[in-house]
């Protein structure tokens, strides 16, 4: 292991940089084992994955998902062991393969166990499935679907309201599903789910509305109707209502994150619509900011369920560690031109510098 470090720490210098993105972006310590889904380019064999710090040691991976041709993305589970004294905080992710070493700096959250579910199973009711990303799927598609909702427990099925969906499958055997307790939501008060869906072929699913239910070890289950919209092959998503006006942009979760790392932020306000368009602006000079990109489309979310009244943008950023320190402006537009702009709505800081972003 000694040996590794020095490696890994004589090439850190000439590390180059890459889009790498880890779900969940957090880990609880008390877990004596955690699955983490990497998502970067495609690696060349032999590759390792190493996480910074103590007590996060990685016993296994495997690529569940390759780049296509269109595609040179890849997805990676590693199978993790947490120690129940490892220290808490930002940790880095190194993954090394046959052609150089990637960083990503912050690339996961490891907390205390906000709860016993975390180091014990026990009935838990489910009692609400909120939201599915990504929100619509294609016949003959493999998707990896995140499921956010309430009460969710380690060991809950997934089912469709019709034939034609189910899980993706290796070598005969279905993927296995992830349950990450207090994931989500503006406290961590959500729950998600991964589930790797597999999608049937025009013969079998049609388009139109396809509703979820989770169902927990106890028997308790709860559904979400219509949260996926199947479409055609060929088709593009449903078109926005070119009359919606955006109201406000009311405010963002999280308040601040740390350059040079990968981060989901939830931005919410009224009369946000689909096709909404996000800039990250400085407030300097309200012209966006070159350095804070999209490694992913966003997804709005047009009532949302965490935020009873509002609407809702998820953003899927990457932030360039050259990226200037400080408060960043926000600019939505609907697809009918109608703007909002929300000023410092959250910070850009260090590690050093802490997260509780703009008073």
């Amino acid at each position: 292991m000694l040996r590794w470090l020095a490696f890994l720490s004589c090439l850190i210098g000439i590390a180059r940089a890459q889009p790498v993105n880890v779900e969940p972006q957090t880990l609880y310590r008390s877990e004596s084992s955690s699955e983490v889904v990497v998502h970067v380019a495609e690696l060349e064999p032999p590759y390792a994955f190493h996480f910074s710090g103590d007590g996060i040691l990685v016993v296994g991976h495997r690529q569940i998902f390759g780049g296509g041709a269109d595609d040179d993305r890849a997805e990676y589970e590693l199978s993790l062991v947490i120690d129940e004294t490892a220290t808490t905080g930002l940790r880095d992710l190194w993954i090394e393969d046959a052609v150089d070493l990637r960083v990503s700096r912050g690339a996961v959250m490891l907390r205390n166990a906000p709860n016993p579910v975390e180091t014990a199973s026990y009935a838990v009711r489910v009692d609400a499935v909120t939201r599915a990303s990504p929100s619509y799927v294609r016949p003959g598609e493999q998707v990896n679907l995140w499921l956010v909702g309430r009460g969710f427990e380690p060991g809950s099925q997934i089912s469709f309201d019709r034939e034609g969906f189910g899980p993706a499958q290796i070598n005969g055997q279905a993927l296995p599903s992830t349950v990450y307790l207090q994931a989500e939501g503006r406290n961590n008060e959500l729950d998600g789910l991964q589930y790797f869906l597999q999608v049937g072929g025009p013969d079998q699913v049609q388009p139109g509305p396809l509703s979820v239910t989770v169902t927990n070890p106890d028997g308790s289950s709860a559904t979400g109707v219509g949260i996926i919209d199947v479409l055609m092959p060929g088709q593009s998503r449903p078109p926005p209502n070119p009359n919606q006006q955006i109201d406000a942009i009311t405010g963002a979760s999280p308040r601040a994150i740390f350059l040079g790392q990968n981060v989901s932020m939830w931005i919410w306000g009224e009369g946000i619509a689909s096709g909404a368009q996000v800039e990250f602006l400085s407030p300097a000079t309200n012209a966006p900011i070159p350095t804070i990109t999209a490694y992913s489309p966003p997804e709005v979310v047009e009532n949302s369920t965490s935020h009873p009244g509002y609407s809702g943008v998820r953003n899927f950023l990457m932030v360039d560690p050259s990226t200037p320190e400080g408060p960043v402006n926000v600019r939505i537009t609907n697809p009918n031109g109608s703007s909002q702009v929300a000023n410092q709505l959250f910070s850009i800081v260090t590690s050093t510098d802490g997260a509780n972003g703009p008073t």
